[in-house]
């Protein structure tokens, strides 16, 4: 099997439909081309014109072998086309849509050879005698045309959709051993290793953990449509539910769309819920502009003059019991509907079958997790007692505990991860959230921000491309790619709040605690709880 770089790709190159074609041509290059084979994929490049000026491009694939010599390839995909009028290549993707190439295929892989034999030569492992160097393209979807040039340039040179499935590496090895001159060889050994030192750091595709979150977060957002709609159709059948779930079952996504929705339909609506934060996030999602919806809180609902065709109550378990009169009485008539969402988490919570039984309601369980990646799942679920979630996203990052000697130190670690996170790694702040209950460290964090010049605000305020620094409490229902949770002594063994904390992370997930035995930590270390 081929030694590749990188040994395995990215998520995001996956996601990317631009790169099919590439990926079938990396996994062809694994499974036909011996281990004296080095595969390089994408290979980005610079250097000057004869006019001093910039340029750069990029090496689809690089194939190195020590003794047949080094071979550059330019993919494309989709069909293939050449106007001999225009002198124009494109080609036609499957949506029929058609892209103009800026060079012809075979000008870029000859100007990737040329500029990457430069700096290859530089290299004092390079070899003295004269290294075979040679260039080619694979049109993966193309059909041979049965002519022996195009565009100026004899066919051998190309290698069409069914030599790609049939005879790859009859073709690649063709590329090198035909018009070889006699003073040519291999690099070598010592000439591979010339071309790790040039190639070897994965810089395309070295992505920054923003990539990655974004990658992740579309497709567990891909998951979201199905399920949804699965359960908006057994509300709709329903006037009073109780729909139950776990963190990142998609509880509140369901419950704003179904304001969304009824606003049409019904003539006075209200989406409520215990949190200012939430309540927030309820205006951003659906905007000022609904005129028969209200988006209050459930001590305004309660108090409200108005009576409503249709209530949506999102985090119910944390509404006062004595309140449930009071908010039955707010239905216009027998016909209203009443739809709550609430965290089963039965360890934690009051049981939705208490509340269902309160509300003469149906109870829906949504059991599939969209938020978190399975990483950050597995952690949750080590937290976690309510009726089974299964995890459907994407792998993700490793969660991260570390263990600090006091306050400060936590503060330290956290701010110096912002910067890299934000500098390194091109994340937002607004993508990030560092969640505590702990009155001293907030104030503490909060003046070390101000002195980096971080600019942060609560959840219930929060403004373009700044950090959230909340409680764990008011960060209830919302999430962020990023979050940092610190945990003192008490809050470390405090059930509710470590579950609660650790959901909130889509992507990202770093726990800074002054006790090596808390729950979060114990829950990341693979321990049930």
């Amino acid at each position: 099997m081929a030694r590749c770089i990188p040994t395995e790709l990215p998520n995001w190159v996956h996601q990317e439909e631009r790169r099919s074609t590439e990926i079938k041509v990396y996994e062809k290059c694994v499974k036909e081309l011996s281990d004296d084979w080095h595969v390089f994929y994408s290979r980005p490049w610079w250097g000057l014109n004869a006019q001093g000026g910039e340029k750069d491009g990029e090496a689809d694939f690089v194939l190195a072998h020590p003794e047949l010599g080094v071979l550059f390839i330019e993919v494309k995909g989709g069909q293939i086309s050449y106007d001999e009028r225009k002198d124009q290549w494109a080609s036609t993707d499957r949506h029929g849509i058609t892209h103009n190439f800026r060079k012809s295929p075979v000008q870029q892989a000859v100007a990737c050879k040329h500029e990457l034999m430069r700096k290859f030569r530089k290299s004092k492992r390079w070899p003295k005698n004269r290294v075979l160097a040679h260039h080619g393209v694979v049109l993966v979807d193309t059909v041979d045309p049965g002519v022996k040039v195009i565009g100026g340039y004899e066919t051998e040179i190309f290698c069409f959709g069914k030599n790609f499935e049939r005879n790859f590496l009859s073709w690649i090895e063709g590329r090198l051993r035909n018009h070889r001159d006699k003073n040519e060889g291999g690099p070598g050994r010592e000439g591979i290793e010339a071309i790790y030192e040039v190639l070897a750091t994965p810089l395309k595709l070295r992505t920054t953990l923003s990539r990655f979150s974004t990658a992740d977060i579309n497709a567990m957002n891909q998951l979201l449509t199905g399920i949804q709609l699965q359960t908006l159709a057994e509300i709709e059948i329903e006037n009073r539910l109780v729909v139950e779930g776990g963190a990142g079952t998609g509880k509140t996504v369901v419950a704003c769309e179904l304001a969304s929705r009824s606003n049409s339909s019904a003539s006075n609506v209200a989406l409520s819920t215990v949190s200012d934060a939430l309540l927030t996030d309820f205006r951003i999602r659906l905007g000022e502009s609904n005129p028969n919806l209200q988006i209050i809180s459930i001590d305004e609902l309660v108090q409200h003059k108005s009576k409503f065709d249709l209530i949506i109550i999102d985090e119910s378990q944390d509404v006062d019991w004595s309140h449930w009169t009071k908010i039955e009485e707010k239905l216009s008539s027998d016909k209203s509907k009443l739809v709550c969402f609430m965290d089963s988490n039965q360890a934690i919570y009051r049981m939705a079958t208490d509340l269902e039984t309160r509300l003469r309601a149906k109870r829906i369980t949504m059991r599939v997790n969209l938020r978190n990646t399975q990483k950050i799942g597995k952690v949750i679920n080590n937290l976690y007692s309510g009726p089974l979630t299964s995890v459907c996203g994407p792998e993700g990052m490793e969660p991260r505990l570390t263990i600090v000697s006091d306050i400060e130190s936590a503060i330290v670690g956290i701010c110096s991860e912002l910067k890299k996170l934000n500098e390194e790694e091109v994340v937002d702040y607004s993508a990030m959230a560092i969640l505590s209950d702990n009155k001293d460290f907030v104030r503490k964090l909060q003046q070390s921000l101000k002195a980096a010049i971080i600019f942060n605000s609560p959840a219930k305020n929060r403004a373009l491309n700044t950090l959230t620094v909340d409680t764990v409490f008011n960060f209830k229902g919302l999430e962020a790619p990023f979050v940092f949770i610190f945990l003192d002594s008490d809050s470390g063994n405090n059930r509710e709040l470590s579950y609660v904390a650790s959901s909130r992370a889509r992507t990202y997930l770093h726990v800074y605690a002054l006790n090596k035995e808390s729950l979060v930590g114990k829950a990341i270390n693979g321990n049930r709880q």
